[in-house]
């Protein structure tokens, strides 16, 4: 069984603008994940989940996410 804190450590650091991972970004979700932008109600699916962190990349390039 994975380590809940550990997959959301592994999803942060994936989308770090620095280092972007789309990969393994991906592969913290489960084949029937989703995400929703909840100000669009957009959701996003399979390999569009990408989206959400290349977005946020392009837009931020120095995007960088803390834990606490």
């Amino acid at each position: 069984m994975s380590d809940p804190i550990q997959t959301i450590r592994d999803l942060y650091a994936a989308a770090e603008g620095h280092s972007l991972d789309l990969e393994r970004f991906l592969s913290c979700f489960s084949q029937d994940a989703y995400v929703r932008d909840v100000p669009t109600g957009a959701e996003f699916r399979g390999q569009n989940i990408a989206m959400v962190a290349s977005g946020m990349a392009d837009a931020f390039p120095d995007i960088h996410r803390e834990l606490f």
